[in-house]
């Protein structure tokens, strides 16, 4: 058996179907790792040509060798929804609606949406969402769901829970099993998630945890005012409802990397 050829990158893009060529972004992206420009256009063309006008995404991976490798997976679920209404999927025309929230350019209907998460679900790597989160070390969620999606029965010993979604009171993504199984339930604002945050406000209403089962928030962590995890085995939250200091932070590590 050949040894395994080493990773050196991975690149990931949008490009259009049969369309692909040096210009940017595909050119400054792979010329930067010295791969074959010219023929990776001409693979990718040859293999998404006969999927029409549409855009795909690429997973490229770059070899130590400088040879590469790539999938192609499904159009985003934004350009599949405008190719549903008729709307043009590319460059300006494509971007929908020009007065977002008040100007409505069309409307789907729950056939279209369910044959639109029936192509998205080629590019799932699970099937059976409860066997993923059992299997899972972190479950990220961030949805607009207003019923739970994990539950806490299939969370196993050591799981850390991420929630980003359900920025309402009425949204939620896990159950009350999920809030009473963790161990830690940190948030990223305290007044805001114990206002907003369904996951949270809907647990403590019901009785399944107290309000004081919110331990911390994160600035409590960057500040080391709080141990987090004491144990590999505890079951931890995190529950985002969106707060301005995370995106600072986020914006101060890029100016710092990049500087």
């Amino acid at each position: 058996m050949s040894a395994k050829k080493k990773i050196n990158a991975y690149i990931k893009l949008q490009l259009p179907a049969g369309k692909a060529n040096p210009s940017p972004p595909v050119g400054p992206a792979l010329g930067q790792h010295g791969v074959n420009i010219m023929q990776f256009c001409k693979d990718f063309n040859a293999r998404s040509a006969p999927l029409g006008d549409t855009i795909l995404p690429v997973v490229i991976t770059v070899y130590a060798d400088r040879s590469f490798s790539f999938i192609m997976k499904q159009p985003p679920a934004s350009v599949l929804v405008k190719k549903a209404l008729g709307l043009p999927t590319q460059k300006k025309p494509g971007s929908g609606s020009k007065e977002p929230n008040k100007t409505k350019v069309g409307s789907l209907t729950w056939d279209q949406v369910r044959s639109i998460a029936k192509e998205k679900m080629k590019d799932m790597n699970t099937t059976d969402l409860e066997a993923a989160v059992a299997n899972a070390d972190i479950v990220s969620c961030a949805t607009l769901s207003t019923s739970p999606l994990v539950l806490g029965r299939w969370l196993a010993p050591g799981t850390h829970v991420d929630l980003v979604g359900a920025f309402k009171r009425h949204m939620r993504e896990t159950d009350d099993a999920a809030m009473q199984r963790a161990d830690l339930i940190v948030v990223d604002d305290r007044a805001a998630a114990l206002a907003e945050g369904g996951d949270v406000v809907q647990a403590i209403a019901s009785g399944a945890i107290p309000q004081g089962k919110v331990a911390a928030e994160l600035r409590d962590f960057a500040r080391g005012k709080h141990p987090g995890r004491t144990s590999d085995n505890q079951v931890t939250v995190f529950k985002s409802v969106g707060f301005a200091l995370e995106d600072l932070a986020a914006a101060e590590a890029v100016v710092t990397a990049a500087i």
